[in-house]
């Protein structure tokens, strides 16, 4: 009884090992990096390869790169939101593409003669 209550133990560590480790590779990745691999948007997830070449899955809310954050999976994108910054990964054909929007306004002209 002792041996099977072991394992038990041993296969919980090493699971959450394995996903402690999962998240701290995630902090790493820019969305530069990362290879959208599927979207499910049922479930809001989606199969990523980083660039060591695991495969991760990935859901809304869930921390990526240093201080990003993923804010929306739907059929044929992933936003992720750092700051004033998102960066949207869109599959179109097969393709990944990736966009990158600012919310910082562009500065304002100065009005004549101010200085």
């Amino acid at each position: 009884m002792y041996k099977e209550i072991s394992v038990a133990i041993l296969m919980i560590f090493i699971l959450f090992a394995e996903s402690a480790f999962a998240e701290e590779a995630l902090h790493k990745v820019s969305a530069d990096d990362i290879k959208v691999l599927k979207i499910s948007p049922h479930d809001e997830s989606a199969i990523i390869q980083t660039p060591d070449g695991k495969m991760k899955t990935i859901r809304v809310g869930e921390s990526i790169g240093d201080g990003g954050r993923v804010t929306e999976i739907v059929k044929d994108r992933i936003v992720i939101e750092k700051g004033a910054d998102t960066v949207i990964i869109r599959l179109e054909n097969g393709k990944q593409l990736l966009q990158r929007v600012s919310k910082t306004p562009p500065a304002q002209p100065m009005p004549h003669g101010v200085r």
